[in-house]
């Protein structure tokens, strides 16, 4: 079976629009084109536009998408697969989340009483959402599903107690960061910096290695998102400190 444009679009639930410009970026070319100009879409054009609305859903950037669809089929089977996890961990994610808001929610309406541990659950679970939401794509492209998975099990596994700590570790490294002199390296101050990120670190992910630690610097520099996130904590080169001193110290 063939389908145009406007047949296709209906059928993908896209616009007209997102099938030409795929064609002009060359994500998705037609079958053919017939006599009269009008673009024709096959079987293979059709599974092939269901893969790429697959990783749009995971907000894969469409460069990307357009390397792995140029992969062979062996590896496009086990990137499917990938996402598919990855889809499935962010449903089950979703779900939780959805049954602690209806939670709350019954709890604010007096129809039920929810524990101080149960009202903590809710707010990890939404904070986690958030943080896949800001940073997941880019933690799961360098560290794969599994790494991001155990460090959101790992803050969700948080106590109160745990979380509160985590947050003091936090605000004393960005309060020592701000005020740091990088030029004095090393220095008393560069190593505690060292060590509460490494704290910090080890409780945010599950586990702790000197490796991840000079993995998660560089992705620091290299991160439009986690720079900004440091930089307007602790002032403008803040980033660029804190990689320096990881990559100094963790070794």
């Amino acid at each position: 079976m063939t389908y145009t444009v406007k047949q296709l679009a209906e059928l993908a639930g896209v616009t007209s629009r997102t099938l030409r410009y795929y064609d002009q970026i060359g994500l998705l070319h037609p079958m053919t084109v017939n006599s009269s100009g009008y673009r024709i879409y096959g079987e293979k054009e059709v599974d092939m536009l269901q893969q790429i609305l697959f990783f749009r859903e995971l907000e894969v950037p469409l460069d990307t998408i357009r390397q792995i669809l140029s992969q062979p089929d062996s590896d496009l089977l086990t990137m499917l697969a990938s996402h598919h996890a990855a889809l499935v961990a962010k449903r089950n994610r979703l779900n939780r989340l959805i049954k602690t808001v209806e939670k709350t929610i019954a709890a604010h309406k007096g129809e039920i009483t929810m524990t101080q541990t149960e009202k903590f659950d809710a707010f990890k679970q939404e904070m986690v959402a958030k943080n896949e939401a800001a940073y997941g794509r880019q933690i799961r492209s360098d560290y794969g599903d599994k790494a991001a998975d155990k460090a959101n099990a790992a803050f969700l596994n948080m106590t109160e107690a745990a979380y509160q700590d985590h947050l003091k570790t936090e605000a004393e490294l960005l309060a020592l960061l701000a005020a740091l002199d990088i030029s004095q390296l090393p220095s008393e101050e560069a190593e505690n910096i060292f060590l509460l990120h490494k704290k910090w670190l080890t409780a945010a992910w599950g586990d702790y290695s000197p490796e991840k630690h000079q993995g998660i610097a560089a992705m620091y520099a290299a991160s439009e998102e986690f720079t900004d996130y440091y930089d307007s904590r602790a002032g403008k080169g803040a980033t660029e400190k804190l990689q320096k001193i990881i990559t100094f110290y963790a070794s």
